[in-house]
């Protein structure tokens, strides 16, 4: 990997479907190119013949539904090893739709991973657990 290059996944979970596809990009593109690559990849893999293609019909049919009909997007491992939710309505701060974001300025991170599900509940998850150190060292210490 180069230095502007990050590992991303797209996790597509379902009642009878769980795959995870990994994508080397350029963490410079925004964030609707990632989309469209994920989309149009899945799109013309279903089309082979192998064993990935029910895999990928799956998954395409799943992302065709997501993107109708939800303005979120859980991220999964972000730059502070959180996970964190992108609204597509929402704007950057000079007015930009978010989805025409860098994915290096949304904080993502090689191993970060978006999360395509139809469920009503997702569990959230990090990277690490959360835990509050102190390693303040008082003066008689060394």
């Amino acid at each position: 990997m180069k230095n502007n290059e990050i590992m991303v996944s797209a996790r597509f979970v379902g009642s009878d479907l769980s795959e995870e596809f990994s994508f080397l990009v350029l963490k410079d593109i925004s964030l609707r190119a990632l989309i469209e690559a994920i989309y149009y990849g899945l799109d013309n893999l279903r089309g082979n013949a192998g064993p990935e293609q029910k895999a990928c019909e799956a998954a395409f049919g799943l992302l065709e539904e997501y993107l109708k009909s939800r303005s979120q997007l859980q991220v999964l491992y972000n730059a502070k090893g959180d996970f964190n939710v992108i609204d597509f309505t929402s704007k950057t701060k000079d007015d930009r739709p978010i989805y025409d974001e860098q994915l290096d300025r949304l904080g993502f991170v090689t191993s970060s991973c978006l999360l395509f599900t139809m469920e009503k509940r997702v569990d959230q998850r990090a990277l690490f657990n959360r835990a509050e150190n102190s390693y303040i060292l008082k003066n008689e210490d060394s």
